[in-house]
């Protein structure tokens, strides 16, 4: 839904030229007048006139392709952006050799989130002017992004708005790019440059809204309820987690938390309150390395135990969109009454990395290695690949996942020698606009629901069930509600546990 290369510039200049040269010629058709009119109901914001009025024009002479490409940018501003594209498809019929128009269709194809079509908009393109870097450029930029490669997405926009200044594509991109990556000064000072460019451009007013909002100080409540039992008790355990965390953005580089959790263990006749509060610190210098880390206090009221625990984190995009990971953390084991109440905990050493192929598949590859305070250790990988059946803003996709460990010694906790699972599951996610349902900004809250269902087989021949499901919603302007609810079953094991958060910005 990003609209234009200075457009109202382009049209106006038009309009202008056009007004002199009638008035010293002729006296204008009825489709002059018409075009007239709502280039000036445009100008003047009356929209739905302006509409009324092109659309006339164009009923009088279905050939002028350049009223129905000014009518397809009114379109887009007005946030119809389906009809706006049957516009450009129809001036790039009309007008087969002209480059701009035919990467105004390609671009119309990104707006309606069909980004396959658009991509093969490009590569046509591309065919018939194989000598245009910008739209080599675009295309290149847009899959990147499409993809969540955002390194790769900076640094072509970057290029293509050094070619061309005037590309409020590559600007708005870039600003997006720029949110994504946590970098929301940075976001918002693309945005303004867009909005000089292109005075009135309807989404980078929005975003740069929704980015000055995403700066305040966030207030998160939280609370979750877990219950797991099986393994003849070694991974049993209840209990209920209340939360409150504020956020503070200092930077783009620097944000910070601090949270507090209140955990009731509940052991059948027995119960235990635990208090943990949290301070964690980010630092991200730039949009693909990133560096987190926490320092958590514990009290256990009733058994009067104190413990510290700690984790730091390392994330890198490399140049290929390929994302590697490493994280250590020291916590204690909350796993069945005996690793809580002997005071168990657990040192973990993971690295990872990830990344897609071609458009559809996405892949991870992890592995850990953890040092027990009871004297074990555990080795352990997982492998996971995903394929891509719906792009945005549904998506479906299919998954395949294995995880294989196993430990030195076998303990109360579950702690089998070897042991794996292989899993297939589907996972439907459907996103939803905001503030209406047709824009979907980096910035905005992350409004969707998600459905899954999952079946494993363990190493052992048990089967397992799991379901989960979530919904996301604002609920206005400054107030976000995240609803979660996960469920397994097998013969041998039982999880369920369910969870809300209420995020509010001041």
């Amino acid at each position: 839904m990003r609209h234009r290369l200075t457009v109202r510039a382009l049209i106006w200049g038009v309009f202008i030229a056009w007004t002199a040269t009638i008035t010293g010629a002729q006296e204008p058709s009825e489709r002059e007048v018409l075009v007239l009119g709502a280039r000036n109901a445009w100008k003047l914001g009356v929209y739905e006139q302006a509409i009324t009025r092109y659309r006339s024009a164009i009923a009088l002479d279905p050939t002028q392709w350049d009223a129905i490409t000014e009518f397809g940018w009114l379109l887009l501003e007005t946030g119809r952006p389906f009809e706006a594209l049957t516009q450009f498809e129809a001036a790039a019929t009309l007008a087969p050799d002209d480059l701009t128009i035919w990467r105004n269709k390609a671009r119309a194809y990104g707006w309606t989130f069909q980004h396959e079509r658009a991509l093969t908009e490009f590569d046509a393109i591309l065919k018939r002017f194989p000598d245009d870097v910008a739209t080599a450029l675009e295309r290149d930029g847009k899959e990147a992004l499409w993809l969540g490669r955002l390194r790769r997405a900076k640094t072509t926009f970057e290029q293509l708005a050094e070619l061309e200044p005037q590309n409020s594509e590559a600007l708005f991109d870039l600003g997006q790019i720029a949110a994504l990556g946590g970098r929301p000064s940075e976001a918002q000072a693309l945005y303004r440059q867009l909005m000089f460019v292109a005075p009135g451009h309807r989404q980078a007013e929005r975003a740069l809204e929704l980015s000055e909002l995403s700066q305040r100080p966030l207030l998160t409540l939280g609370y979750d309820y877990i219950d797991q039992k099986g393994y003849n008790g070694s991974r049993s355990i209840r209990y209920g987690l209340a939360t409150a965390e504020g956020r503070v953005r200092m930077s783009d580089d620097v944000s910070a938390r601090v949270r507090h959790e209140n955990v009731q263990f509940d052991f059948g006749r027995n119960h235990l309150l635990t208090n943990v509060e949290t301070v964690g610190l980010r630092y991200s210098p730039n949009g693909y390395f990133h560096m987190d880390g926490f320092v958590s206090e514990l009290h256990y009221n009733e058994i009067g135990r104190d413990r510290l625990n700690v984790g730091i984190g390392v994330s890198y995009e490399m140049p290929s969109g390929a994302r590697v990971r490493v994280d250590f953390e020291r916590k204690d084991l909350w796993e069945n009454q005996t690793t809580v109440l002997d005071g168990i905990t657990v040192n973990r050493l993971s690295a990872s990395v990830s990344g897609a192929l071609e458009r559809r598949i996405d892949w991870a590859i992890r592995g850990d290695y953890a040092n027990y305070s009871d004297n074990n250790t555990r080795i352990g990988g997982e492998f996971l690949a995903s394929y891509r059946l719906l792009w945005f803003p549904k998506t479906f996709r299919l998954i395949y996942r294995v995880n294989a460990y196993g430990f030195q010694r076998e303990r109360s906790y579950f702690s089998p020698g070897a042991y794996a699972t292989n899993t297939v599951a589907m996972e439907f996610q459907r996103w939803l606009g905001y503030p209406t349902k047709g824009d979907y900004l980096a910035e905005a809250p992350r409004n969707h629901y998600t459905a899954y269902y999952g079946i494993s087989v363990d190493s052992n021949g048990k089967l397992f069930h799991e379901w989960q499901g979530k919904l996301a919603y604002a609920l206005a302007r400054q107030l976000d509600v995240d609803l979660s609810l996960k469920a397994i079953r097998s013969s041998v094991y039982d999880e369920w546990n369910a969870g809300v958060l209420i995020d509010y910005r001041f």
